[in-house]
């Protein structure tokens, strides 16, 4: 008999680990790239910046059997897919073809360049027993994140299939906008609460912000006071909550940042530094000082909040 040497596994070079015609469990030399894995289905269940998603994907080896616990990697471009230090563990799934859930496992490989950004996702269980040719592999990849913003890729996700020692068969990519367009993330609820609601009284207000999604360190926040009533006259444009008071301001009462700063323009309250690192408690709360309430008892047109990237303007959140 024979042996044929190869690179180290772990360095995951691209090459084609096949059967021998003669021999059985020998693998021939190893190709420049593996061959082509046919992709039937790949989707994610929500398509808002920063939120938690399940990202499920279904193959068909095609050329390749995968031999008995073989691997599957799925790569992810960078700033695609990420995940936060002490959320919930990532968890992996085979989707059975009646849709019920059997875990499997499976771990990540960050980027070290990139903060909390996914490069890879090991799963081993798939093919305990090896998965012939005409074998469909459906799974899922549970408690990883959208991106926090927008973002142009030049790579693409692929999902390759492999030995337990590493060595690649065939490969599936997709273009990560066919996954869907990002679109800015929804704030779940705003509850605003004067702590004087007596009209024409000078009062500090409080906005209590809930989210779902994990906030990134360089947004701001922008909130904007409606006029004094709901109508549209001139008269009723020039009374602003917020229009007679030089000396408002903002400070925390959970979750921001004490260095944090406000600002007053056109109506609105512009907040920068908010967070000194990612946030994902789930709701934080401001207090805005100093605010003028209408001079007449009734019921004001809407605020509205938004979060913004403090480099290039883009929406991370909104709530109007």
């Amino acid at each position: 008999f024979q042996i044929i040497t190869y690179p180290y596994p772990n360095d995951l070079q691209a090459g084609t680990a096949q059967r021998h015609q003669a021999l059985e469990n020998v693998f021939g030399t190893p190709s420049l790239e593996p061959d082509v894995l046919t992709l039937v289905n790949m989707s994610r269940d929500n398509q808002h910046t920063g939120k938690k998603i399940n990202l499920e994907m279904k193959v068909t080896v095609v050329k390749h059997e995968i031999p008995a616990k073989g691997l599957i990697y799925v790569r992810f471009p960078t700033k695609l897919a990420y995940f936060y230090t002490g959320e919930q563990a990532m968890v992996c799934y085979n989707i059975g073809v009646d849709g019920s859930l059997a875990p499997v496992t499976c771990n990540m490989t960050m980027d070290k360049d990139v903060t909390e950004s996914i490069v890879q996702v090991t799963l081993d269980g798939l093919c305990e027993k090896g998965c012939p040719v005409g074998t469909t592999l459906n799974f899922r990849i549970s408690n990883i994140f959208n991106p926090p913003r927008v973002v142009t890729y030049t790579d693409t996700l692929d999902i390759i299939t492999a030995t337990k020692e590493g060595y690649l068969l065939e490969k599936a990519s997709i273009v990560p906008d066919e996954l869907g367009v990002l679109k800015a993330t929804d704030v779940s609820r705003v509850v605003i609460q004067p702590i004087d609601a007596r009209a024409g009284i000078v009062t500090d207000y409080l906005f209590f912000v809930y989210f779902d999604a994990f906030i990134p360190v360089n947004v701001i926040i922008i909130i904007t006071f409606p006029s004094e009533l709901g109508i549209t006259t001139e008269e009723s444009k020039r009374f602003r909550l917020l229009a007679d008071s030089n000396v408002t301001g903002c400070k925390s009462e959970y979750g921001l940042s004490s260095k944090m700063e406000c600002a007053i323009a056109d109506n609105a309250m512009t907040i920068t530094n908010p967070f000194t690192e990612t946030y994902g408690e789930g709701i934080f709360t401001l207090r805005i000082t100093n605010v003028k309430n209408p001079t007449l008892a009734g019921e004001t047109n809407s605020f509205k909040l938004r979060m913004q990237y403090s480099d290039d303007g883009q929406n991370f959140a909104k709530k109007e």
